[in-house]
């Protein structure tokens, strides 16, 4: 039990850096995140089975959460701004607080998709957003701090 985590715990940051030096800024406007990262099946049978078969083929990702409206939040601000002006920014989905050795987080540059506003009269104000990975964007594989 001492391996499990709450949701809680895996922390989204922003880069607002650049590329070469990036510094990363926790973004805690956003809850109830659902990271999908699904491959394509690729079907791969011949006449020599009566089963198909399949190998995995281009991975996608795509983010979905609820921003909480939050205008005096840097993050909140930047990921509206990318929102509004169809521009990308670089996130890091991480495991554990990212400067910490071991953390494992996936670096990705994304644009955001989707802004579904849900206005209830007893509850706060939030966004539903959809974040995906940018076609012009660096393409990392999952990084594990401290490792060489």
């Amino acid at each position: 039990m001492g391996d499990q985590m709450l949701g809680s715990e895996f922390p989204i940051y922003r880069n607002t850096g650049t590329d070469e030096a990036p510094t990363w800024s926790e973004v805690t406007c956003l809850k109830d995140v659902t990271v999908n990262r699904p491959l394509t099946k690729v079907q791969m049978s011949t006449r020599a089975s009566a089963r198909h078969k399949y190998k995995p083929g281009y991975a996608d990702l795509e983010v979905s959460a609820t921003l909480v409206h939050m205008p005096s939040d840097a993050n909140y601000v930047a990921i509206m701004a990318a929102y509004w002006a169809k521009t990308s920014i670089e996130i890091a989905l991480a495991d554990g607080p990212i400067a910490t050795e071991g953390t494992q987080y996936q670096r990705v540059t994304v644009n955001v998709f989707d802004l579904g506003n849900p206005q209830p009269l007893d509850d706060e104000t939030t966004y539903d957003i959809t974040l995906a990975e940018d076609p012009d964007g660096t393409e990392y594989d999952l990084v594990t701090v401290g490792a060489s």
